[in-house]
């Protein structure tokens, strides 16, 4: 893992059918640095990304209201990515982690 942030704008809609966004969304939490975030800009399907960060086991979902700026209006999908102590000194960056 080795991204603080990773960022998609309006592609994980084109990667096909559910089973491949799933494979996608997979692979971008896989690199994701513990305790890092992730936003998806999606116009059509904000609810099903939602639901395949939660299966990845993300947190702090979010999606926003509809974004006009961009036609048609798209949702922002934000969640981050859980922070796993390892060790007794990784505890306080947990604690931490969860507060923020």
């Amino acid at each position: 893992a080795s991204f603080d942030v990773v960022l998609s704008s309006l592609a994980v809609g084109y990667m096909g059918g559910a089973k491949k966004r799933g494979q996608v969304i997979g692979e971008m939490t896989r690199v994701m640095k513990p305790g890092g975030k992730i936003a998806i800009l999606d116009r059509a399907n904000s609810a099903g990304v939602a639901a395949i960060l939660k299966e990845k086991g993300l947190s702090d979902i979010r999606i926003s209201e509809p974004r006009f700026r961009i036609f048609p209006p798209a949702h922002v999908v934000i969640g981050r990515k859980r922070f796993v102590a390892s060790k007794a000194g990784d505890k306080d960056e947990a604690e931490k982690q969860d507060v923020a």
